[in-house]
């Protein structure tokens, strides 16, 4: 049976709380930190804060990324073939 062969992409996205507009603040006026969310997660990309339940969820587009996600796809950051890491890849 031939080895499997695996690709693993990194990639890399920042929410700046300081940089993105309508971030609430809390009661001394602070930007509010998120682990004081009743809810958070990212999907897509996006990152989604129920602040208070009841809540709708907020969303907020990264402050930095890797680009477009296309991009983040070509050339993988790790390769293994057979669960052994390979040190470089000839894939071009």
């Amino acid at each position: 049976m031939a080895k499997i062969i695996e690709a693993e992409h990194s990639v890399f996205s920042m929410w700046e709380p300081d940089e993105i507009e309508g971030w609430p603040l809390d009661d001394e006026g602070n930007l509010r930190e998120i682990e004081t969310a009743a809810r958070w997660w990212i999907k897509w990309n996006i990152l989604c804060v129920i602040w208070d339940m009841g809540q709708m969820a907020v969303e907020y587009a990264p402050t930095s990324d890797a680009g477009v996600a296309d991009d983040c796809y070509k050339r993988p950051s790790q390769i293994y073939v057979g669960a052994v890491e390979r040190e470089e890849a000839n894939n071009g």
